[in-house]
């Protein structure tokens, strides 16, 4: 590699990173955030006791689960471990059904209105349920009407951004808040946390295998929306945001049709990679402390930038989950159980003071 190609990666590779941090550390704000709202409404109606019994009747499902596959005996590890292939087995099939849907039937307008539905109802769904949180913590009484109202334009302007030609910084601000909102909704149903450690974690070889095999669905969709000169389509421009596939020219560069819409939009980043990131964090922030939200933060912007780098480098497709969330799955495991106990004592002797 000659000395210009080498400054052109470095440049390159460093106005990606920028790119990219700012909009992530917003959405691991906002879902901490919305961690926090969750704790201050707990707290005001002195419901502490209320979410214990929920995780112990969450806990209690796990086990009822094992006891209905006939699997009595199965710590809450392995539980969580069918649990989640489960679920790895059902991103699988809506994957390959999308990918048949869309290659061999020519289904294109049926899933974009299908996904535009899918959407508009989750954000509407949790916009209410947010919004809920935060009239209530705050006191603010505001009538049915007016409530719905707020919520259907917000919900409404937010699926149009999502699909439609608009505002970069709209289209770029939504995706945070949908990320940050879906997020804070599964720590709420997905209990104990353990079940999404385990989810994430498959969820990152299921990402190598989709994107990194010759058959893999989520590879056979970019190659044929390439072929078809569909990757600018209203309904793959939100299913390649959710695929977490970052494209590559020989050149090296992210791809797009126009190379002026990809110099004023900037690199692409996965929906579903901005939602697990955020919840390796919130999965922190809830089973250890800030502490380790600021460590997997670390570690998540060193594997986001090994990622770009290794892109930059081999120019070919490459999923841009599976190693911030192998590193910063690693690392948490690593602080809580060799290095948090040790930490707390020091701290509470008062050692660095």
């Amino acid at each position: 590699m000659n000395e210009e190609r080498a400054s052109e990666i470095m440049n390159e590779g460093s106005w990606k990173v920028v790119a990219l941090i700012v909009p992530l550390t917003l959405c691991f704000l906002l879902s901490l955030g919305l961690v926090e709202l969750d704790y201050a409404v707990a707290r005001m109606r002195n419901v502490t006791a209320i979410i214990a019994q929920v995780d112990s009747n969450n806990a209690s499902m796990v086990r009822e689960l094992a006891n209905a596959l006939g699997m009595s005996s199965l710590t809450e590890l392995q539980a969580a471990l069918i649990i989640g292939l489960m679920m790895l087995v059902m991103v699988a099939i809506v994957t390959t059904v999308v990918v048949i849907l869309y290659r061999y039937l020519h289904c294109l307008w049926c899933l974009t209105g299908y996904a535009f539905c899918a959407i508009t109802v989750l954000l509407g769904f949790l916009g209410t349920r947010n919004l809920a949180k935060i009239c209530s913590l705050l006191k603010i009484y505001v009538d049915y009407v007016s409530f719905f109202f707020v919520v259907w334009n917000v919900t409404l302007t937010g699926s149009v951004v999502l699909f439609m030609d608009g505002p970069t910084l709209a289209h770029q601000g939504y995706c945070v808040f949908y990320a940050s909102m879906f997020v804070n909704y599964l720590l709420g149903i997905m209990r104990p946390t353990l079940i999404l450690w385990v989810a994430v974690v498959l969820l990152g070889f299921w990402d190598l295998f989709a994107v990194l095999c010759p058959c893999g669905p989520l590879r056979m969709l970019v190659n044929t929306a390439q072929t078809r000169g569909d990757m600018d389509s209203k309904f793959l421009r939100a299913l390649v945001y959710s695929a977490a596939v970052l494209l590559a020219t020989e050149s090296g560069t992210m791809e797009t049709e126009k190379e002026e819409e990809e110099e004023e939009r900037g690199p692409k980043l996965g929906l579903g990679d901005f939602i697990f990131y955020s919840v390796v964090i919130c999965l922190s922030r809830v089973d250890s402390g800030y502490y380790s939200v600021l460590l997997s933060y670390i570690v998540i912007l060193f594997g986001l930038m090994c990622t770009l780098v290794i892109l930059v480098l081999l120019a070919k497709p490459l999923p841009a989950l599976p190693i911030p969330i192998f590193l910063s799955v690693t690392v948490f495991f690593i602080y809580r159980y060799m290095v948090a106990e040790f930490h707390d004592k020091v701290n509470a002797v008062q050692v660095f003071l």
